[in-house]
């Protein structure tokens, strides 16, 4: 006598999960791209003379990539007592609690997730060996964007911790993270949502935004944000071409194929969600993709408030440049620091008092981790700045 197990659905009736996600989340792919090609040509010239704007941006979404991952990473590898502690909680705020993130406005995210959650409990072996294994070596991004960051913002891979983990460049993000780790935390299957949605959006049209970010040319390039030192208006440690290892990191991958390999790999280990999602964890993974989209058409306006984004859309091309640089003065990170920024960087993080608490944390960390790191090595989120 054999049992039949409903609760997961046969492969060959119904699409595949990414045709489903793709499917229903594809008005608000939609509009989101719209958004975003709409506005990326003002972070370029004749717009643009530096790429302060594109920094300001990155370093917006980066936290979403630099949360889910290391979620990821800590469901994965559980901490022990002697081990070392979550790596998502040195990029939390000390002064903001989790489990009170600022509450999103109507337009962060709506109420398209509806169903009741489904918990699926951390022990399940079958789950966690698929998120095990879904993501191929060379997929995650927070190696890449953590170096692009301190490259592109002139800071030290220290200074560039207590930059993300003691403030967010704007409440939006905040509160998204804050969404993360919740969501991940009740119903670790949603991570497949941030997979799919979060890293196809590189291979389709980051392909065309990195396009457009190189065809600044060199001069754009190693202007930089200011100040660099020793080199003609550059950025310290970027030239043009180091753009693909560093300037845009993000967008690329190693090896002749350029992440083409990379993306077969992961839609072929995605395949194995058929036979390891439930039917209700199948619809909560679609309905957390368009909440991804939803968050992402939120941080796109919070970037437009904090940029006024909307008069240099109605502006003509050419016009109003010398409005944007003063704009740009007051809300973009600082330049590449000089002698005097380095001596008060702790500010950049937000205030000193929390610096010392995250560095306080930080030696903790180090200590604990120094023995398990030597036998295992850095995690390549972690590493290679």
């Amino acid at each position: 006598m054999t049992t039949e197990n409903h609760s997961r659905p046969a492969a060959s009736a119904r699409p595949s999960l990414s045709t489903e996600i793709n499917i229903g989340t594809r008005s608000l792919h939609t509009n989101l791209n719209r958004l975003i090609t709409a506005r990326l040509p003002l972070a370029l010239p004749p717009h643009a003379n530096s790429p302060r704007l594109y920094a300001f941006g990155l370093l917006h979404f980066s936290h979403v990539y630099l949360t889910f991952e290391s979620a990821w990473h800590d469901l994965t590898h559980p901490p022990t007592a002697l081990n070392n502690p979550a790596l998502s909680s040195l990029l939390e705020d000390p002064w903001i609690s989790v489990s009170q993130p600022p509450p999103p406005t109507s337009s962060d995210t709506t109420s398209t997730t509806a169903t009741p959650p489904t918990p699926t409990p951390a022990a399940d072996p079958l789950l966690l060996a698929f998120l095990a294994n879904l993501l191929p070596p060379g997929l995650p991004r927070s190696k890449r964007l953590r170096r692009d960051l301190a490259a592109l913002l002139g800071l030290r891979p220290m200074e560039l911790d207590v930059h993300l983990a003691t403030g967010y460049p704007g409440p939006r993000v905040a509160a998204y993270t804050a969404h993360i780790r919740r969501a991940v935390q009740a119903r670790p299957h949603v991570l497949v949502a941030y997979a799919w949605v979060m890293y196809m959006a590189i291979f389709a049209g980051g392909r065309w935004i990195r396009a457009q970010l190189a065809s600044a040319g060199p001069a754009f390039w190693e202007h930089g944000g200011g100040g660099g030192e020793g080199k003609k208006g550059g950025v310290r440690g970027v030239s043009f071409e180091e753009l693909g290892r560093r300037g845009l990191g993000f967008f690329s991958f190693d090896g002749e194929r350029d992440g083409e390999d990379v993306k077969a790999a992961f839609k072929a280990r995605l395949e194995e969600a058929e036979g390891v999602l439930s039917e209700a964890q199948r619809r909560e993974v679609v309905e957390e993709a368009q909440t991804i989209f939803e968050w992402s058409i939120g941080l796109v306006e919070e970037l437009d408030g904090l940029l006024d984004t909307p008069d240099a859309l109605l502006a003509p091309v050419g016009a109003a440049d010398k409005k944007k640089e003063k704009k740009d003065g007051v809300v973009l990170p600082p330049p590449v620091p000089t002698s005097r920024y380095r001596a008060d960087w702790m500010r950049q993080g937000g205030s000193i008092a929390g610096a010392l608490v995250v560095l306080g944390g930080v030696y903790w960390w180090a200590a604990c981790f120094l023995g398990n790191a030597l036998r295992e090595g850095w995690h390549e989120g972690w590493a290679g700045i």
